[in-house]
């Protein structure tokens, strides 16, 4: 319904504007807010042994992605589409990063490949507020 308001709208304005004279000038403004937006999401891969991680943030600001570990992976290293990093004991690194929105999918491997279950998640926070945590998604 919504649409076809605007639509219909549109079309009547783009009607006045065609029959004003063309001496005329006329300026139009149209303005409107989008829902901030942000999910994450961590699935299977096969060519990753952690997963894939997908992550939207439509946050015109930025927004950074993050991977949330457990301690005991501390000195691992993490695989992040193919660039690797060593993992500390903080719990928590950055894996991806952009100045604008994001919509991004990246693999994910842990080298050693862990042996058991190992519970970890991923998070898309703005970059305005680093301690917002939008979405997550456990492995």
């Amino acid at each position: 319904m919504g649409r076809h308001l605007i639509g219909g709208a549109l079309l009547a304005i783009a009607a006045a504007l065609a029959a004003a004279p063309a001496a005329a000038q006329t300026a139009l403004q149209l303005t409107g807010t989008a829902p901030l937006v942000c999910h994450a999401d961590l699935g299977p891969s096969a060519g990753a042994n952690l997963g894939q991680a997908a992550a939207f943030c439509n946050d015109p600001a930025g927004v950074d992605v993050y991977l949330d570990y457990p301690a005991s992976l501390a000195g691992d290293s993490l695989s992040v589409d193919g660039v690797a990093m060593v993992l500390d004991a903080g719990g928590a690194v950055r894996i991806a990063h952009a100045g604008g929105p994001l919509s991004t999918t990246l693999d994910l491997s842990l080298a050693p490949a862990p042996s058991g279950p190992v519970t970890v998640s991923v998070r898309v926070a703005p970059v305005d507020a680093a301690s917002f945590a939008v979405a997550s998604a456990g492995r």
